[in-house]
């Protein structure tokens, strides 16, 4: 399977592109907790080898 990597300004581009449909809360971004958050997942892919889409995604 061939994982797909989103730098966070893409996260951040794809948030704010559902929040103009759907609710939702709207603020500004803290960059640096948005960055540790997604340096988990990669560490968790680079790392334990998590290769699951759906515990990916739940992390």
């Amino acid at each position: 399977m061939e994982l797909i990597f989103f730098p966070f300004e893409r996260v951040i581009e794809i948030n704010t592109q559902i929040l103009t449909t759907e609710p939702g809360m709207k603020g500004p971004v803290n960059i640096p907790l948005l960055q540790g958050a997604l340096a988990r997942i990669d560490n968790a892919i680079a790392y334990n080898g998590l290769d699951d889409v759906f515990e990916i995604a739940a992390k």
